[in-house]
C-alpha cells in the first residue's frame, strides 16, 4: 500500500537518494591533430573503445504536477568508468591510452505516471569527467576535465512506501574538446583534440522520503 499522503497522486513527490550499478561503453576519437614543426593537414586517429562497470550516487527532488506528471531535478557522482583499450596512432605510430572517469553531473527528469507507483522519465542534463590521455613512448600524460550534454530515458517503480527500483539508459556526448595545446611529441608541437562519448545502462535502488 502507498503512504496515505500519496494516494491522491504519484509516489515520487519529494526528495530522494539512490545508488545505481551498471555497465558503460565509451569511445574517444583523437581529432584534428595538427603538427607545427612538420606542417601539414590535420588528421584523425582511430577510435579508442572500452567497456567498464560503473557505480553512481544520485540525489534530488521530485515534484508532482497534477496527477499524471512529475518533474525531478537531481545530481549524481560516479565511481568507476570505462577504461578504453589502447589504440595505435596512425601518424606517429605509438600507442595511445585513454580513460574517462570521475564523472559528476546535474539533470532534469520530466516524467509521466503509468500508475501511482510507476513513472517513465527522460533525462536532460550536463556532466563533467576527467579524460586521462597518455602516450608511453614520448611520455605524454594529460588529464583535462571535459564536459558535455547528457540525454537518457528510464523507469522507476515503488517497492513499498519508500523504497524503489529504477532502470535507465544514458548517453553523454562531450563534443570536440581540446585535450592539450602545444604538446611536445616526437619532435613536433601538437594540438590534440578529442571527441568522447559514453553510453551506459544502470539499475538503481533508492529511498523516497
Amino acid at each position: 500500500m502507498l503512504n496515505p499522503r500519496r494516494r491522491g497522486g504519484g509516489a515520487f513527490d519529494g526528495p530522494f537518494v539512490s545508488a545505481g550499478f551498471g555497465a558503460q561503453r565509451a569511445s574517444a576519437r583523437e581529432a584534428n591533430v595538427q603538427t607545427t614543426v612538420q606542417p601539414g593537414p590535420s588528421f584523425n586517429q582511430p577510435d579508442a573503445l572500452g567497456e567498464g562497470g560503473v557505480f553512481q550516487i544520485h540525489g534530488g527532488y521530485g515534484r508532482d504536477i497534477g496527477r499524471v506528471f512529475n518533474l525531478t531535478v537531481a545530481g549524481f557522482a560516479e565511481i568507476g568508468g570505462a577504461g578504453l583499450a589502447p589504440t595505435q596512432a596512425t601518424f606517429f605510430g605509438d600507442a595511445v591510452a585513454q580513460d574517462i572517469t570521475k564523472r559528476i553531473g546535474v539533470y532534469v527528469a520530466p516524467g509521466v505516471y503509468l500508475d501511482p507507483r510507476t513513472v517513465v522519465f527522460a533525462k536532460i542534463g550536463v556532466a563533467q569527467a576527467e579524460q586521462r590521455y597518455s602516450r608511453a613512448l614520448p611520455g605524454v600524460a594529460l588529464s583535462p576535465r571535459i564536459s558535455g550534454q547528457m540525454l537518457g530515458i528510464g523507469v522507476k517503480r515503488m517497492l513499498d512506501d519508500h523504497m524503489f527500483w529504477s532502470v535507465d539508459y544514458t548517453r553523454l556526448d562531450y563534443g570536440r574538446t581540446q585535450i592539450g595545446a602545444a604538446v611536445a611529441l616526437n619532435g613536433n608541437v601538437v594540438d590534440i583534440q578529442s571527441r568522447a562519448i559514453t553510453e551506459e545502462v544502470t539499475v538503481g535502488f533508492g529511498y523516497q522520503f
